[in-house]
């Protein structure tokens, strides 16, 4: 029979595990539980291997056929599933990994099941690899503790913790590293609120779609605020930092205890993200700077003036004071469906 495993995280919680992975679902199924894995018991397991791909707090998913605890019926089963999935010329590895709580060790599989494939696939030209690392093809089995388990396909699921594990935060939208930094909040177990700002039409197409991305990334059609934003009257590479300045105090003003700040210190001077962080923790929130030291790609960097200070930069205050008041009186709600897009084109 074949199933579907699902390897958690490091650290994400079973029973937020379990309900995402019921969710992303749609259907009931059986689960169970084994050391290193979550066995879930579907009638299509290639259509739920698929949706798990999507789900965080999942690192792999495995779609494996389940057979007795047995040596030679785990032995025959790895033979069989290597014997159709390795290629003509390659070189294939059996890794078997057994908890020791059985009349067998995992390397008494590996070299019964090994044996096996070597007669099996001889006439193809694949042979056997003397490690993991030399090997084309990987063929993987666990021994659990009531059945056994060789994989037959494995797929990369997106890690961190399970969607929304860590309750909601806030999160401003208004540029590539923004989303980036939103990105980062939902792997690691928020549920982002999102307000999205711009300064023009342009900004407003492209942080649309950058909110449409987010959305299909959660699978939420959920509720966006949308405000234009003002940039104070500044020149240069300033400008951006006056630009964070604003969706940072856009994001503090709001109702609400948890914020993302979109800072790293691989773009923004070190005073700047004390500033803003200082500023929310005095007004009550509890600011969260998923990519502070996080290495960001050039696609997402945005260039800032490094070299302005601190007093230098206390000039723009007021005006970054009434750019955020402004933008907080323009802001408005707006539910979200299937157009994504186009409801928040539509809705300017």
């Amino acid at each position: 029979m074949s199933v579907v495993l699902a390897f958690p995280s490091a650290f994400a919680p079973r029973r937020a595990l379990v309900q995402a992975i019921r969710g992303a679902a749609g259907a009931r199924l059986k689960i169970a539980f084994e050391d290193e894995f979550v066995v879930c018991e579907t009638g299509d397991p290639v259509d739920l291997a698929l949706k798990l791909e999507s789900v965080f707090g999942i690192d792999r998913i495995a779609i494996a056929k389940r057979v007795r605890n047995k040596l030679e019926e785990l032995s025959d089963a790895i033979g069989e599933i290597g014997s159709k999935t390795v290629l003509p010329g390659e070189n294939f590895f059996v890794k078997v990994k057994a908890d020791g709580k059985h009349d067998y060790a995992g390397r008494d599989v590996e070299f019964s099941s090994s044996s096996r494939l070597v007669a099996k696939l001889a006439e193809i030209g694949a042979h056997p690899a003397k490690s993991e690392q030399e090997a084309n093809r990987v063929i993987l089995a666990f021994a659990g503790r009531k059945f056994a388990y060789v994989c037959i396909k494995v797929s990369k699921g997106p890690g961190g913790l399970p969607y929304g594990s860590l309750g909601r935060a806030l999160c401003s939208l208004h540029n590539p590293l923004s989303f980036l930094s939103c990105s980062m909040a939902v792997k690691a177990g928020f549920v982002p609120e999102v307000i999205l700002l711009y300064s023009d039409e342009d900004e407003l197409q492209a942080n649309a779609k950058l909110a449409e991305t987010l959305a299909k990334k959660i699978g939420n059609d959920n509720a966006i605020r949308i405000a234009p934003i003002s940039i104070p009257r500044a020149k240069g590479k300033v400008a951006g930092l006056v630009k964070e300045a604003v969706a940072a105090e856009i994001l503090i003003r709001q109702p609400n205890d948890r914020i993302v700040l979109p800072f790293t210190a691989a773009v923004h001077p070190l005073w700047f993200i004390e500033a803003i962080a200082g500023k929310a923790v005095a007004a009550g929130n509890t600011p969260y700077l998923p990519a502070m030291f996080a290495d960001i790609p050039d696609a997402y960097a945005v260039q800032q003036d490094s070299t302005i200070t601190k007093s230098e930069f206390q000039k723009y205050d007021s005006m970054i004071d009434a750019a955020a008041r402004l933008s907080i009186k323009k802001m408005k709600k707006l539910k979200v469906g299937p157009n994504y897009l186009h409801d928040i084109l539509d809705s300017v």
